[in-house]
């Protein structure tokens, strides 16, 4: 899938402004898609916990279309909801 980003939606992201519309887009994108699979096939475990196989890729900064292994980690889904301050 082809995602299309006006600048004014660039600029929204890459300052890290919370817009869900605009990261549920992002998701989307094939440069995304490979930071994830790139993300999990290097960690296949979960950063946090240890316990559990990783399957969501947590953002630690929000650098949307530069991240770097270091932006981002390899965690499981209770401890993803748990970085974001939520009960799983």
């Amino acid at each position: 899938m082809r995602c299309e980003f006006s600048e004014g939606e660039q600029a929204t992201l890459k300052l890290g402004i919370y817009a869900p519309a605009l990261f549920r887009k992002y998701y989307q994108t094939v440069h995304w898609r490979q930071v994830r699979a790139r993300t999990l096939r290097a960690t296949p475990d979960c950063t946090r916990c240890g316990q559990r196989r990783a399957n969501q890729v947590h953002h630690r900064t929000y650098r949307f279309f530069e991240e770097r292994l270091s932006d981002v980690e390899a965690i499981c889904k209770q401890c993803h909801w748990a970085a974001h301050g939520r009960k799983f």
